[in-house]
């Protein structure tokens, strides 16, 4: 497996996994790896991925995907071909917390839901990609219809509609990270990273740290199953089709079409 371009943190990760090897730069061109972890500057990510792909590498990639549809479209069709996984690296959807709300939705205890307001550490609407796939995930893939969104120097604030009825909101620019999901019978708030106090001051009860190992130990699970878990290049290009239309939102200041 080989940890390229800025992935450093995951590679000191994947170090500890038992029966991984890390292997050089060459040595994933030439078939000696079963996957790659692919980050670095998001211009060049197509080109590794296809690379990757070509070697037989199942790929972890950074968000977002690519800097536009057409890459990631091509990223999809060369892993697809070359029968590999393509896997966005969204730690955020293996909090517990979310897997639980996943399940009460799921088993269908808080009905339709009616909308989810969403906030996010970081700047710009790019920030916001782990709220957009949180929400896929919870309305099945349901592509979105438009988005209409605001931004100042760094916050940015997404409406997103999908045809189903389900606004979704996504704020960027805040210190924490928190959904709030409202449905026909009751409202859930799911936080992946909530702060308790002790004598320290606040402390994360779930690190960033913690939801990226669980992330890379599913991702090693899946390479060795055949069946890579998480957000695949589908659901990457669903993010990522939004994303866009919220940029064009902010320089023509009116919803846009997604897609």
């Amino acid at each position: 497996m080989l940890a390229g371009d800025d992935t450093e943190r995951y590679a000191r990760r994947l170090r500890e996994v038992p029966g991984v090897e890390l292997v050089t730069d060459a040595g994933w061109r030439t078939g000696a790896a079963d996957a790659v972890v692919v980050g670095g500057e998001l211009a060049g990510r197509r080109e590794l991925v296809e690379r990757a792909a070509a070697a037989g590498c199942h790929v972890l990639c950074e968000p977002p995907l690519a800097p536009v549809e057409a890459d990631a479209e091509r990223m999809i069709e060369a892993c697809a071909r070359a029968g590999v996984g393509l896997t966005l690296a969204l730690p955020i959807r293996f909090s517990p917390a979310f897997a639980a709300l996943r399940h009460a939705v799921a088993a269908g205890e808080l009905g339709r839901i009616l909308t989810v307001d969403g906030t996010v550490a970081g700047a710009g609407p790019g920030a916001t990609a782990g709220l957009i796939d949180l929400v896929d995930v919870l309305c099945a893939g349901e592509p979105a219809g438009e988005v209409y969104a605001q931004a100042s120097a760094g916050p940015a604030v997404l409406t997103v509609r999908y045809p189903s009825g389900l606004v979704a909101t996504f704020s960027s620019g805040w210190d924490t990270t928190a959904v709030e999901v409202t449905a026909e019978r009751a409202t859930v708030r799911f936080d992946p990273f909530p702060r308790l106090l002790d004598v320290r001051g606040p402390q994360p009860a779930s690190a960033p740290a913690a939801l990226e190992a669980t992330m890379l130990d599913a991702f090693v699970a899946g390479v060795r199953d055949g069946l890579p878990i998480g957000p695949d290049g589908e659901a990457a290009l669903r993010a990522l089709r939004i994303i866009r239309a919220a940029q064009r939102s902010i320089r023509t200041a009116r919803p846009e079409p997604v897609g």
